[in-house]
């Protein structure tokens, strides 16, 4: 998942620090993520470009599922991400609970806001 938030360019905002952060080296804050939000995430990496912040995260399936970002977890037709699959307001809000935990700003961009990809299948050119 990546999501996009605005950059107001305030103080606050420009103090932030960016990190990549793994639920291996990391379990207590990643449940401590879970257990507030119910989100259960394998990473965090957060950039601040000039004109948006943006994380990207490795939600589990099952929590993609739970939080209803996923309306099934193996669909009857077409694809897992397939757009009659996800919903579009659960990823958003998802998004938001992670940006709050993690103190980044929480207002996503209007054109890419947020969006979802699956890398289970990925293959490279040798």
């Amino acid at each position: 998942v990546v999501a996009n938030f605005v950059n107001n360019r305030n103080a606050g905002e420009m103090a932030l620090r960016q990190f990549s952060l793994a639920r291996q080296f990391f379990q207590p804050l990643f449940k401590q993520l879970e257990d507030k939000t119910g989100i259960n995430l394998e990473n965090a990496v957060y950039y601040k470009g000039q004109a948006q912040h943006y994380i990207v995260m490795t939600p589990t399936k099952r929590s993609l599922v739970d939080l209803g970002v996923l309306r099934e977890a193996q669909p009857a037709s077409g694809g897992l991400l397939d757009r009659s699959n996800v919903s579009t307001e659960c990823l958003a809000a998802m998004a938001k609970q992670v940006g709050m935990f993690f103190d980044l700003p929480t207002v996503l961009c209007e054109s890419q806001g947020v969006m979802i990809f699956d890398f289970s299948d990925v293959q490279r050119l040798e």
